[in-house]
């Protein structure tokens, strides 16, 4: 029988469910690298000196993050609302395609152009 998250104290929702999910995604991880032979603190260190051991390395690390963090906060919406969501790739890719036709159209000076131009801006505005 699974525990409602109404019933389990905030502190355990707001931290130790995660500190609990992280240990074991770094365990995993960890026994991945011990697979392939090579040493899961040497791995980490070096993980934790990209992300952050240089003075430029926050800002590298926020800039490569920065597509994954709007896709969650994308996909988060759409689940608050209680809406079945397609995923943030498949959004991402949708989009993709419409801005690239609407270029290729609009460069040709095609007046169809303005009509799928006015499908995409409605994709932006409705789903993100």
């Amino acid at each position: 029988m699974a525990v409602s998250s109404d019933t389990l104290p905030r502190w355990v929702d707001i931290v130790a469910i995660p500190l609990i999910n992280l240990t074991l995604a770094f365990l995993a991880a960890g026994l991945i690298v011990l697979a392939v032979g090579e040493s899961p603190v040497e791995v980490l260190l070096v993980l934790i000196n990209g992300a952050f051991g240089f003075e430029e390395a926050i800002g590298y690390t926020l800039y490569y993050a920065t597509n994954f963090i709007f896709t969650g906060l994308a996909v988060s919406v759409a689940f608050h609302a209680g809406l079945f969501n397609i995923g943030g790739e498949g959004q991402a890719a949708q989009r993709f395609v419409f801005h690239a036709f609407n270029f290729a159209i609009i460069v040709t000076e095609d007046f169809t152009g303005v009509i799928f131009l006015s499908f995409s801006r409605a994709d932006i505005y409705f789903h993100g």
